[in-house]
């Protein structure tokens, strides 16, 4: 048995090959730490089923979300390639180091967002 372990469910890939193989008999965790991205939160909702653990915790972390493409998001990657060139976009993709361009704000967004958040996302 594992005890105080950390799952981390932002991918599922290979969900349905452990849940076939019988590699989670004897599996049980304490808390569970996932993304807010609907297929993390369904996977270890299927994850803590299947071990009958439903009543874990489960703790969610915007912390945890997909890389955000900045300036990038919505462009397609022929779009990107031909705009910034195929060094940089490679360099984009490939890297955890290099940051995408970041997304321009209208003047009045910093105005509007005054709302103090606490460390784990609360507002204060």
């Amino acid at each position: 048995m594992l005890s105080h372990a950390r799952v981390n469910c932002c991918a599922s890939v290979s969900l349905f090959e452990v849940m076939s193989s019988g590699m989670h008999v004897g599996y049980s965790f304490d808390v569970v730490y996932t993304s807010w991205l609907s297929r993390a939160i369904e996977t270890a909702w299927l994850v803590l089923a299947e071990i009958d653990c439903l009543w874990t915790p489960i703790h969610k972390s915007w912390r945890l979300n997909e890389r955000m493409y900045g300036a990038l998001t919505g462009l397609s990657k022929k779009k990107t390639r031909a705009q910034y060139g195929d060094v940089q976009f490679k360099l984009w993709r490939r890297s955890y180091n290099t940051k995408p361009p970041p997304v321009r704000a209208p003047p009045l967004a910093g105005a509007l967002t005054c709302i103090s958040y606490t460390a784990d996302g609360r507002p204060c």
